[in-house]
């Protein structure tokens, strides 16, 4: 099942198709399907100012290794995952989901920054005013970085903030659920 773009996002957005990845322009044009890297740098041309960003996510998402990246020049990459549940198996679900993207990021050359997973241990998500401060520090780091990593889930509350605040300078990397290990069955019932 392929996976839509989110309209509202003005900047590039990588789609999974199978074995192919999707590019969409901050314009809403579709730039590339392909499995092709090669295709993928002709598409994006010399003259976007985001073709190292975008062609680094590309490489990744068709398998090409990152391993050559030194650790001090790897891009900063945002997670947007839920992270708030009303019951604990639902919590460990997203805090998993949040911490598979991250590896997911790792692996594809990143520096994976996960607001949600760091900020609770020492804020209290459930006391309002200290879950706004979370958000506000975690969309402060999402400005610093070039990259996102979406799953596509329906985006909960924290999420649909972190969309709304992308810029044309991020490029968006559209992760299904199935691009992700399983999940424990200690985390998969729906108490």
């Amino acid at each position: 099942m392929a996976l839509a773009p989110i309209p509202t996002i003005p900047c590039w957005q990588l789609i999974p198709e199978g074995p192919a990845i999707q590019g969409i322009d901050p314009a809403g044009t579709v730039r590339f399907i392909t499995q092709d890297f090669g295709a993928v740098l002709q598409s994006l041309g010399d003259a976007a100012p985001d073709t190292e960003r975008m062609a680094v996510c590309a490489a990744a998402w068709l398998g090409i290794r990152p391993d050559t990246v030194p650790v001090s020049r790897r891009l900063w990459a945002y997670v947007c995952s839920p992270f708030a549940a009303p019951t604990a198996t639902q919590q460990q679900r997203h805090r998993i989901w949040a911490q598979q993207l991250a590896r997911l990021a790792w692996s594809h050359g990143f520096w994976p920054i996960v607001p949600h997973l760091y900020a609770p241990q020492f804020l209290d998500d459930t006391d309002p005013a200290e879950r706004t401060l979370g958000l506000a520090w975690g969309l402060q780091q999402l400005a610093q970085c070039s990259v996102v990593y979406v799953l596509a889930v329906p985006p909960s509350p924290g999420m649909q903030a972190e969309l709304a605040a992308l810029t044309p300078d991020h490029v968006v990397c559209h992760v299904p659920l199935d691009a992700l290990p399983p999940l424990p069955t200690s985390c998969t019932a729906n108490p």
